[in-house]
């Protein structure tokens, strides 16, 4: 039994549009300077980005 739609139709891409495909997903959304994003401290006091207990104790939060 298939797993794709009855309506699926082969895209007959190439190697190459096969692999710029594949590195857009493995390289394309990703960015290098994501930890400018992380806060420094949440006004909750919660450890970011987990919030329980082992995270607490190992990231030293409340």
């Amino acid at each position: 039994m298939s797993q794709l739609a009855d309506d699926s139709v082969p895209l007959n891409l190439t190697k190459d549009e096969i692999n710029s495909i594949s590195a857009f997903l493995e390289n394309g959304l990703y960015d290098a300077n994501l930890k400018r994003y992380e806060p420094t401290n949440l006004p909750s006091g919660n450890c970011f980005p987990f919030n329980d207990p082992l995270a607490a104790s190992e990231l030293g939060c409340k």
